[in-house]
């Protein structure tokens, strides 16, 4: 089959395997209490938590808690009192970038002097982590202390570097630790490390700006009493909560826990947020709404932040949430805006030519587990989008190789289930340097390395998967009638539940018998369908990133479909279901 992207190959629907359970089943039950008891979020502080969209502030767990913050905190007092120069060494992600901006916006607040500076380095020069480069640079700049956001927990040679040097480095980092080959931990040389991996942290899967939060309130206590005055309590809520609540939307990390609090707050005062910069990247229909969603930011801000560092330098992301000046952060957010969309373009174009390029070498077929392709002309700072948009299509880890001065750069991203990074640790030889998530991981090795590398990849995939390629599952959450899935007492339940993210999507609500009446394209890939069900009820389906398969949806067909209701940005006309599987009632097709 011919695509509109100029492709051919074979996909199945239903693209998952779909699990319901009796609860799903349970019409006796709201759509509220079916998704939260689905999804076994029991017990009295996940009936606090999911209360309501804005969770208290009071759930989240005590910033002494994270192991190290309060030592971190400590070194950052001593630093300060000494008179030190302090650089914060950052990211170039928008995680990296907040953390970087909630410590740099504390200093200003705290007026610390010497002023402290921001290092982020450069995404494709010198790539991901800390490097005795860059240490070189901070330390011919007359810098003396170094405190690191989003890296350095496993830097082991570029702290014993630091200390060579004279430079006294502390390190916050919520990335994989070190482990040697016996399986013990490593940690580097420094005066203190926060990390949620190290002892009995109580929620682990946080981002580094929420890391940078902890220890900016530990900071903030210790410097100024257990009572600190209203105008920095007002600076954490209208400050590093939105910073941090961008940084972990960006990041995927589960929205559970605290991080549901610091999202819920976050959200509330995004509007109004002292923070310049961030008001600026907000689409002025968003602000136009009563309130905002986890979207605005997944969607809207965190690719912008993150584009910065994709196709040209990170710095002018984070120069944007450093600026206090209306005029500047309103050219600076156009700018981002246009990188963005630049950036969009080009991860089109790359997906198509990987694409291509997987389907031609027969990498996308059912006897393999894995893809990894390496291409010069390719911008590694956008690989690992094209990754992700492979690993979700075909269901396999995926590892794409783009060129530098000193070889190759990588980026992968894998399905649910599959620990990117133990494959990567598996094939550490061949790198120069690696890091990352279970989920999204790259890395750096010679160009002479990569021919060697890509069996290994796909020897140690094929372990972790065993019985090969299969189809992930989807757990429907509740099975309603078109109709009522649009209604607005359906629509009240979702809203209440929200934000979603990583770890809590939106609820997956099973349709049956779902008859097509018309088809169009939407946005070049999208896929639009006009539908009824079996009362009568008619209305659209939208189906991303499947106008492919338009030929399969002919007029009287009919199919289930498991999605969820979204309102329109325009409040005139009703919701529409985004459809995440269908399942035609004919036949499992394949496309």
């Amino acid at each position: 089959m011919k695509g509109n992207v100029g492709y051919s190959r074979s996909v199945e629907f239903p693209k998952y395997e779909w699990h319901s359970g009796a609860t799903a089943r349970d019409s006796s039950i709201g759509l509220r209490e079916r998704v939260i008891r689905g999804r076994g979020l029991g017990g009295e502080r996940n009936a606090q938590l999911f209360a309501t969209n804005q969770p208290p502030l009071a759930l989240m767990h005590d910033p002494g808690a994270l192991n190290g913050a309060d030592n971190v905190a400590r070194v950052l007092d001593r630093w300060i009192t000494q008179g030190k120069r302090i650089a914060v060494y950052g990211d170039y992600d928008a995680d990296g970038i907040c953390a970087t901006a909630i410590l740099i916006r504390l200093f200003r607040q705290l007026n610390v002097q010497p002023a402290p500076i921001a290092y982020i380095p450069h995404r494709v020069i010198e790539g991901y982590g800390l490097h005795t480069e860059a240490l070189d640079d901070l330390h011919a700049r007359e810098i003396e202390a170094v405190i690191t956001v989003d890296c350095g927990g496993s830097s082991i040679d570029e702290a014993l570097h630091a200390k060579k040097l004279g430079l006294e480095l502390a390190i916050t980092d919520h990335h994989r630790l070190h482990y040697d080959v016996q399986g013990n931990m490593q940690l580097p040389q420094c005066e203190a490390i926060a990390h949620p991996e190290l002892g009995d942290t109580p929620f682990r899967p946080i981002c580094a700006a929420m890391v940078a939060l902890k220890v900016a309130k530990r900071l903030i206590r210790i410097r100024l009493g257990d009572s600190p005055p209203l105008v920095m309590r007002q600076w954490i809520v209208n400050e590093a909560l939105p910073l941090a609540a961008v940084a972990t939307v960006a990041d995927v990390m589960p929205m559970l826990d605290e991080n549901r609090v610091v999202v819920g707050s976050g959200l509330a005062v995004l509007k109004n947020t002292t923070v310049m910069g961030l008001r600026c990247l907000i689409p002025n229909a968003a602000l136009a709404s009563p309130s905002l969603d986890a979207s605005v930011i997944g969607f809207q801000i965190a690719p912008r932040l993150n584009s910065a560092g994709r196709l040209e330098h990170a710095t002018q992301a984070l120069d944007l949430l450093l600026s206090d000046s209306p005029t500047d952060c309103k050219n600076m957010a156009a700018k981002l805006d246009e990188l963005n969309q630049q950036r969009k373009l080009d991860t089109e174009n790359m997906v198509g030519v990987a694409r291509d390029k997987a389907v031609a070498a027969s990498l996308h077929s059912a006897d393999r587990c894995s893809i990894t392709m390496a291409d010069k002309s390719w911008n590694p700072g956008i690989l690992g989008l094209a990754a992700g948009r492979l690993s979700e299509e075909f269901v396999r880890p995926v590892m794409l190789f783009g060129a530098s001065d000193s070889g190759w750069k990588g980026s992968g991203r894998a399905p649910n289930g599959f620990d990117l990074h133990e494959c990567l640790t598996n094939c550490a030889k061949f790198f120069t340097n690696f890091g990352g998530h279970a989920a999204a991981a790259g890395g750096s090795m010679n160009f002479d390395q990569f021919d060697a590398f890509a069996p290994q990849f796909e020897k140690f995939s094929r372990i972790q998967m065993r019985d090969g390629v299969q189809k992930p599952a989807l757990e429907i959450d509740a099975e309603l009638s078109y109709g009522s899935a649009k209604d607005k007492k359906t629509m009240a339940s979702i809203q209440s539940l929200g934000p979603f993210g990583q770890g809590f999507a939106d609820p997956n609500i099973l349709m049956r018998n779902l008859q097509v009446l018309r088809t169009d394209i939407l946005a070049g890939t999208g896929l639009k369908l006009l539908v009824q069900d079996d009362t009568g009820a008619k209305g659209e389906l939208i189906f991303w990133r499947n106008a492919q398969y338009r030929h399969l949806f002919t007029p009287g067909r009919r199919f289930d479909a498991v999605g969820c209701p979204k309102p329109s940005s325009n409040p005139r006309f009703p919701p529409s279901v985004h459809v995440k599987d269908i399942r035609f009632q004919d036949a499992s097709t394949p496309a």
